[in-house]
């Protein structure tokens, strides 16, 4: 697995957070994070995404730092906050997780507990359930560890989200 992402992207330049550690830096103004931000955006925009309103998330090791199923690993650095900031501008979260029974919800009491809860888990939200029977979760964009252009990162996405996310500043009812 690479650990640094200006590998795979090729910018070397550090920031006095990071220095080089791109991967771990939450400087907003890394440049390695500034161009991977504006590459993200466009490559979501040659896809026709230029707004996120509803984000599907995985639990393990999206979220969490590892999948340590049926544990709960801790958190990856800036991922409750990511969430929490997306929907307080108006975004929808809707959880994607393969845990079920008892092991949803433990991962849902630790959501809670770190104060973030996502608006719907493994369903649609009220919005889609009363169209058509849809077999698969409707999200804007998806972030799964097990996606193409991974590692996990959420500085990087949260960057992204502010830029094509809701801009409203109040939680949707």
């Amino acid at each position: 697995m690479v650990t640094d992402p200006s590998s795979i992207y090729g910018v070397k330049d550090r920031c006095l957070d990071c220095q080089g550690n791109h991967a771990a830096c939450t400087n907003a103004d890394c440049v390695w994070a500034m161009e991977t931000t504006s590459r993200y955006i466009r490559e979501l925009a040659s896809r026709g995404i230029t707004k996120v309103h509803i984000l599907g998330v995985d639990f393990d090791n999206t979220i969490t730092s590892k999948d340590s199923f049926p544990s709960i690993a801790p958190f990856r650095d800036g991922a409750i906050q990511c969430l929490t900031e997306f929907q307080s501008r108006g975004g929808k979260v809707i959880l994607i997780t393969c845990r079920e029974g008892q092991y949803l919800e433990e991962a849902l009491d630790a959501l809670w507990a770190e104060g973030f809860a996502p608006d719907a888990c493994n369903t649609q939200l009220a919005d889609f359930a009363k169209r058509e029977n849809l077999r698969k979760v409707y999200a804007d964009l998806v972030i799964d560890d097990r996606s193409f252009g991974c590692p996990v990162h959420w500085p990087l996405i949260q960057a992204v989200l502010r830029r094509i996310g809701p801009e409203r500043t109040e939680k949707m009812s």
